[in-house]
């Protein structure tokens, strides 16, 4: 469940921005959350904001993990999909009006805030503070996979399903996400497991989101 602290009403912001309330509210609840996660990690952290990800150690080996998840993610996911859905699928159903505004809006939300806020979350605070529990890793040759960046990613995945508490119900249920999720989950883990840092994480999470965004506008472009 999304609980959503709204303060963009009090933002002075064109009409055209703000109809429906879609990437406003999306970047209102994103900037808050990643607050409260790094009011979190300073209190865990004492001081040692590095050990929690807030670096850019191993620069190198993060350039290298992004140059292959562009490569895989945007060639296989993004390409491949773009034309399945393009040749044999119904087009996409925005959840906004397609003007300026939200366009501008969206794609400042996917590509800049949405992996900021989202990595501080699970990988910088959660994994972090999971491993204090358990630094067991399973290995699959060169693949290094933490347990908490597992059970993280499994959390991750979760989160992506919206639901209600009073009454109890699923709002929202869409089982390609959820496995698109859990398997970028397990790569953000993997990668901010190999360098320490969470720059790797962010980057590639941001590049996901603005990449299937922008595949989304060219589909119900191309499909009108």
């Amino acid at each position: 469940m999304t609980v959503v602290l709204k303060v963009y009403p009090h933002l002075s912001l064109p009409e055209e921005f703000t109809q429906y309330g879609n990437w406003v509210q999306l970047t209102d609840h994103h900037i808050w959350q990643m607050i409260l996660a790094l009011i979190v990690i300073v209190i865990l952290s004492k001081g040692r904001f590095k050990e929690w990800g807030l670096n850019i150690s191993n620069l190198g080996e993060s350039m290298r993990l992004l140059k292959i998840f562009f490569l895989y993610y945007g060639v296989y996911f993004i390409g491949i999909g773009f034309v399945i859905q393009l040749l044999f699928m119904s087009p996409p159903v925005l959840d906004h009006p397609i003007i300026t505004g939200n366009i501008i809006g969206n794609l400042f939300f996917k590509f800049i805030i949405s992996g900021l806020s989202e990595e501080i979350l699970f990988r910088g605070m959660m994994q972090t503070y999971i491993t204090t529990f358990t630094t067991k890793v399973w290995r699959w040759g060169n693949i290094e996979m933490p347990v908490a960046g597992f059970i993280t990613a499994i959390i991750f995945t979760i989160v992506h399903i919206n639901f209600t508490v009073f009454p109890f119900e699923i709002t929202h249920l869409y089982f390609p996400q959820l496995i698109l999720a859990f398997i970028l989950g397990l790569f953000y883990a993997v990668a901010y497991h190999r360098t320490g840092s969470l720059l790797a994480p962010i980057l590639a999470h941001n590049f996901s989101n603005g990449m299937l965004y922008i595949s989304e506008l060219l589909l119900v472009g191309l499909k009108q």
